[in-house]
């Protein structure tokens, strides 16, 4: 027969969870702690480097769907 599970039952499992989720939280802080953060210059050259690519990239896209799209406008 299966019985019904009461509040005294499901007491532990809870008390498990919150114990994982303070464990987790815990790691977290722990992990965080060992990050090497970026100084501000490294941060600003890095940011620059990535807008550029951006922009380049963005530039090509756009010269290269031009291109594709004058080619099919003279096919079709």
């Amino acid at each position: 027969m299966h019985r019904r599970r009461g509040l005294a039952d499901r007491a532990p499992s809870r008390n498990r969870m919150k114990d994982k989720i303070v464990a987790f939280f815990t790691d977290v802080v722990k992990e965080m702690n060992k990050v090497t953060w970026p100084k501000k210059d490294e941060l600003w050259d890095s940011t620059l480097i990535v807008l550029v690519v951006c922009m380049l990239l963005a530039a090509f896209v756009y010269v290269a769907d031009t291109a594709v799209s004058t080619i099919l406008r003279q096919v079709l």
